[in-house]
């Protein structure tokens, strides 16, 4: 019998890598436990002569949005651990990499549109590889309770998966339902409507300028084939030329109004889901006058496709002032900026605005 305990650095919280780690000691019949520090993962594990294939799975079998820097291997002292747990978070001053948010996974997005689940057009829907991680952060190491996630108390169905290693959602601190999760909430003129969601689609429709509160901050949304609503976000924003970025429900819709090389492709479609900038195929006047590119992004949040479910194109530009960062509030002057309002009641800690890429 042999202890070793690993100390692993980079991105390694937020992505699912306890849950991993948990499952491969389990396989592989070893004991001990996995727990977040602060300076990354911590891991004690106890067996016999299998440490090196331990070590070397951990490496080459990690979550795809896990980013190992470096692992420290130091010998340790058989505790006499039964079985393979993860524990509490080891608290100090944090050294590790704060993960970013994740787009929305192909098994959230299945179940966001099955009627027959739980979460059938929960806008909130995450698990272990996707939502929010960076702009819900308010400490490190990255636990429920150091996120704005912490008022919201998981439901026992919730916190049932949460626990269970060998579901999507074990360990996903985000983790919510509309049971016990946070919900949208639409405004206009100073008051609230129900069925916020269907209310933010029929506006758009309409030709208003809609205020979406997203992951990391207010995007102004409006019909870029409504000339009339085009004119009121310019005259909203104060930007007479300046282009508006798009978003398409997805790469069929992109290929419809801008040339995509396969680079492009790639980027457009990365976890990162950036902005990027594609050769016009058609010219939507208003969007980026002068200029012979598009700036387009594909949905990225829950709340974005389900909005998307109807329109397949929208303006989605960062709703802020000439020369100030991204609004993640309604007190910050976002009513200013639009005719109403979709919002929700998580927290939105760190403002992030959305990338913009070129292939050069």
């Amino acid at each position: 019998m042999k202890a070793s305990k690993l100390l692993v650095k980079g991105t390694v919280q937020g992505v699912g890598f306890r849950p991993f780690v948990y499952r491969l000691a389990t396989e592989m019949g070893l004991k001990g436990f996995v727990r977040n520090s602060p300076e990354g993962v911590e891991i004690h594990i106890e067996g016999e002569n299998t440490h090196l294939e331990f070590l070397e799975r951990l490496k080459k079998e990690a979550p795809v949005n896990a980013r190992i820097d470096s692992i420290k291997v130091l010998e340790d002292k058989v505790m006499g651990f039964k079985e393979f747990s993860i524990i509490h978070t080891r608290e100090g001053e944090a050294t590790v990499f704060a993960p970013p948010d994740l787009f929305t996974c192909p098994q959230c997005l299945e179940e966001l549109f099955n009627p027959s689940d739980r979460r059938f057009r929960y806008p909130f829907i995450n698990c272990t590889n996707c939502g929010p991680r960076w702009t819900i952060i308010k400490g490190l190491p990255y636990d429920r309770e150091k996120t704005t996630m912490k008022i919201f108390k998981m439901c026992e169905e919730c916190k049932k998966e949460y626990e269970d290693p060998m579901s999507r959602r074990f360990h996903a601190e985000p983790n919510a339902c509309p049971s016990c999760g946070p919900d949208v909430i639409f405004i206009e003129n100073g008051k609230t409507f129900p069925h916020p969601l269907e209310m933010a689609v029929k506006v758009i429709k309409t030709g208003k300028v809609l205020a979406l509160k997203g992951l990391g901050g207010f995007h102004l949304i409006c019909d870029p084939f409504n000339q009339n609503a085009v004119k009121r976000l310019r005259e909203l924003k104060k930007r007479e030329r300046k282009p508006f970025a798009l978003m398409a429900r997805d790469v069929k819709e992109v290929e419809k109004i801008a040339f995509l090389t396969e680079d492009e492709r790639k980027i457009l479609v990365s976890p990162q889901r950036p902005i990027v900038l594609l050769r016009k195929r058609i010219e939507i006047d208003g969007i980026s006058p002068g200029i012979n590119t598009y700036g387009i992004m594909l949905p990225y949040t829950p709340l974005h496709a389900l909005i998307m479910e109807e329109i397949p194109l929208i303006i989605a530009t960062s709703a802020n002032f000439k020369e100030s960062p991204i609004m993640k509030d309604e007190s910050e002057g976002v009513y200013e900026l639009s005719d109403c309002i979709l919002t929700h009641n998580r927290e939105i800690a760190m403002r992030c605005d959305d990338s913009v890429l070129k292939v050069i």
